[in-house]
This record gives C-alpha cells, structure tokens and sequence, in this order.
C-alpha cells in the first residue's frame, strides 16, 4: 500500500522523497515487501542515492559485527556502517551446556553490567527470536531476584493457553478445585454458557458440594441441549486425562492435556503467526513439566514461584522482548539468546532463502540495538515438548567474526558448523507432537474464596490428604490462591508445606 501511495505521489512530477534501510525490513509475515526498497531506483531511474552510514548508537566493535552478518545477504545495498564512539569493549559469547545455564549465565552478565559499569536495570535488554524462550528467562530472573518485565507481551504464566493447560492440570491434582473448572469447562467452546454455569451452581450450592462435583450432575442440574453435551463431554475428558496421568510423567501428561483437551486442534486450525507462537508456548509448558517428577510438585512450585515475584522495582527493570519487538530501541548492554540453527535463525527460514535473509536482518537489527555492551548465548542441548535435544551453534553466531569476540564458555565442545533443518528445530519437534507421534493458573481475582478462606483453616486443624493421608495443620500463610499450609502428617510424622488453592486435602 505504501509503495502504490508513493507511485501515485511521483505520477506526475517525480519529485518524490523516501527513507528506509533494506537491512530493517522484517516484517515479511506482515506482507513487508523489501522489494520495494530494493527495487526503488528501478523504477525511478533519476533517483540519488545517499547512504547514511554513520552510526551515532554503537561502538565500532558492535558494528563490525552487525555489518559481517548482514553482509552474507544477497539481497541488499551494499553499505558498511562506521561510528566515531571508539571500537569499544569485545562482544562477549557463552555456549551453555542447556538453556538452564545459559539463562544463569545471562543474569550473571546482567550483574556484571551493574556491578561493573554501573548500568541500571533498565538500561539493559535481553532479546530472544520466539515468546516462547522467555519461560527460562523469566523464571532465572524470579530466582536471581532481578526485575524484568516482557515487552509487547505478557509473561509466560500468565498466556492465556499455559494458563488454560495449567488449570486442567490443576483438575487432575484436585478433582475439587472450583476455579479451575470454571475456566476451562468451556475451554476450547462446548457450548456451555452463562446459564449453564448458573444452574450448576445453583445445585452445587442446593446440594453443598463443589461446583466441579456438580459437573457430574448436568441433567439433575437442568443443563440440558447442547450446554448438557458439552458438559458431559467435559466430564468424560477428566475421566480420560485422570486416567492417563497415572502412567505419563508431567511432561508428556501437559501434552496430552493440549492434544485430547481441543486446545492444540483450535491453535491448528487458526494457522496465524500467532497459534504458531501459541503453539509454541505449550511446548515450552511440557518441557517445563519435564523437569519435575510429579505434577503435584510442578504445580506446587508454579504457585511458590509466583508468590516470590515480588520484585522491587524501584530501579526500574530489565527488559525482555522478541528481536521484532526491539526494533527501534537501544539499550546501553544487551544480551542475545538462542543462537541455534532452527531457533534462530527460526526452523521455518532453513528451506527458504527469502526466510533466511529475513531472519539474517532481524539478527542485524537485534545486534544494532546495543550501545556499549552486547553479548550472545546459545545452549549446547535445549528441551523441546519436553524431550531433551542437541542444538547447532547458529551459522549467525559463527558469521560474527572471532576477533570480535571474548569467549566465556568454561568448556568450549567441538563447534558444529553444518546446517540442516532436519537436524534441529523448534517448529519440526512441535511437528512431531501435533502429529500424534509425542504423544492455567488462576489469576488472584479468580482465586477469591479458594485457599484457607474455603477450608477455614487454622493451626491445630486436623486435616486428610488424598496422597498423604491424615495431618496436624501446623500453620497458614498467605492468602487467596498463594495460600499455604504447613502439614504434620501422621504417617511418620512427616511435614509438607502445601498450596491449598491445588492440594486434595479436605477439613475433618
């Protein structure tokens, strides 16, 4: 549209002006044609060209590697950028043995540009290519206690799809966890409206049992017609996950949630950028289940985890964002991570040349946005829908020139440099699972009335759990769905601190 308007504007009298870098058009999904651009004095024979060259953001060292990236696309105007800041300080690299330590790393360099150089929290950025590699970021973040906030986006928990997964998940731990199954017992649509919801409600409270207990009383309930189907259905997919969670650990049980549950099939059949990136995000849901033996003690950590992201921010915050995201930012210390072939550059762009020299400017972007301070990560192996797999070192990363480069690695394994897309990539493991051959958390205001306030517990209150038995409550803390209790259980004498708002546990 924006070429036909300037096509109209010099129709006449050719006196037309346009700014633009070839080497910044990533926004191809957008219909971005950099052709237009590229092709400009084509079709305007007359046109002057004057390249702006100088960069008044970054150091030489930083633009000399910008300019050894982009250089390797075919598909633009030569030009080499230059400054007059000094070369400045070497680009740091780290190779993590997995995306863990590689996210520790990068808060230890986060430290390094406070401690060192005085650069606030929000003067610093750390940039990945999909939503979906945020989850580790996030959580070393939460645990280091750096403020971060993410960018143009909502932090991994709080995705709308992790969220819906994480409360049928929550069902299967505690079949009587009303906030979950008022979320998702139209989550995807089965027809159940507002006034199925009212009825059922309307019996629990007649009848004084749960909401998710008089799921299996639709018809007494009077939610008959389509409302009644889709709330059978409903109970007859807990029956079938229940049963399933008995043999699959939490990883591949997040999977089959997706998959048997309808989510992943709607995702799929949107087909957008953003399913894909959906999509994405459940992966990295399984692969964060993986890492736990059951999915009691996953869900048991989500809830910790939250409660401890309180950070102060009074310093501001780190940034967290997506390369496309970053796009017109600068930030004096910038962190890229994910550097593997099928992360970034993206599975998609392995086939495609016209993908990859999109991908290659979107790394050239991610690189301009840094000031003083720019270091790169990938990781050695890295879990996808919670298989763990081994990665190749981005050919971005190896076209950064070494003399550019301060290597950090403690141990620097063998570097892979052949490129496949059958090798590895994000999009053909989640490929796999769509395939069928591997195989949300409340809010605070949803979690009003769960907790302690639903019990009544109170120290000294003797309580029975489904898994652990009978139990001396010993304390409380917290409130809504953050609340906790500290449990004496009579079976060896054992104490556990429980998150009431997901624990099968009922007041005797």
């Amino acid at each position: 549209m924006q070429n036909k308007l300037v096509e109209i504007l010099a129709e006449h009298h050719g006196n037309i002006c346009v700014v633009g870098d070839a080497d910044q058009s990533i926004y191809r999904f957008r219909a971005a044609d950099v052709r237009n651009i590229l092709q400009f004095a084509q079709h305007h024979p007359d046109t002057t060209t004057v390249l702006l060259e100088e960069n008044f953001r970054s150091t030489q060292t930083i633009l000399d590697a910008a300019n050894a990236v982009i250089d390797r696309n075919e598909s633009r105007i030569p030009k080499n950028l230059f400054t007059q800041r000094g070369r400045g300080d070497k680009i740091r690299r780290y190779a993590g043995e997995d995306e863990y330590d590689e996210g520790r790393w990068v808060i230890s360099e986060l430290r390094r540009f406070r401690n060192d150089y005085d650069i606030e929290w929000r003067e610093m950025a750390i940039f990945y290519r999909t939503n979906a590699q945020s989850r580790v970021l996030e959580e070393q973040c939460i645990r280091a206690g750096v403020p971060y906030r993410v960018i143009s986006g909502l932090r991994f928990y709080d995705r709308k799809e992790v969220k819906d997964v994480l409360a049928y998940a929550r069902l299967l731990v505690n079949p009587r966890d009303d906030v979950a199954s008022r979320r998702v017992i139209n989550e995807p649509r089965r027809g159940v409206g507002a006034v199925a919801l009212t009825k059922l409600q309307s019996y629990a409270t007649d009848h004084n049992i749960s909401f998710s207990e008089a799921v299996r009383f639709s018809e007494e309930a009077g939610v008959a017609g389509k409302a009644g189907s889709g709330v059978r259905q409903f109970a007859t997919l807990l029956d079938e996950l229940r049963a399933l969670s008995n043999d699959l650990p939490p990883g591949e049980m997040i999977q089959a949630i997706a998959r048997d549950s309808g989510i992943l099939d709607e995702l799929l059949t949107d087909g957008s950028d953003e399913a894909r990136s959906r999509i994405e995000n459940l992966g990295e849901l399984a692969s964060a289940a993986a890492e736990y033996e059951t999915m009691m003690d996953f869900l048991e950590r989500l809830a910790l985890s939250a409660e401890s992201d309180q950070l102060d921010a009074s310093a501001g915050a780190v940034s967290l964002m997506t390369m496309h995201v970053a796009k017109g930012l600068e930030f004096p210390a910038v962190v890229i991570t994910g550097l593997e072939e099928g992360m970034f550059p993206h599975s998609r762009a392995l086939v495609d040349q016209a993908e990859l020299e999109e991908e290659r400017r979107l790394c050239y972007v991610g690189i301009t946005r840094a000031m003083r301070h720019l270091s790169l990560t990938h990781a050695w192996t890295r879990t996808m829908w919670g298989r763990r797999m081994d990665a190749i070192t981005s050919r971005f990363w190896n076209e950064v020139p070494e003399e550019l480069c301060e290597e950090c690695s403690v141990v620097k394994p063998m570097r892979r440099n052949s490129f496949s897309d059958t090798d590895y990539g994000f999009e053909g493991r989640s490929s796999d699972f769509t395939a069928g051959r591997a195989f949300g958390a409340a809010t605070p205001q949803e979690a009003r009335g769960s907790g302690a306030e639903q019990l009544g517990l109170r120290s000294g209150d003797r309580i029975i759990h489904d898994r652990f038995g009978p139990g001396t409550v010993l304390s409380v803390a917290g409130e809504g769905d953050r609340t906790r209790a500290f449990v004496r259980f009579d079976e060896g004498q054992s104490e556990k601190q429980l998150v009431l708002s997901i624990s099968p546990l009922k007041r005797l």
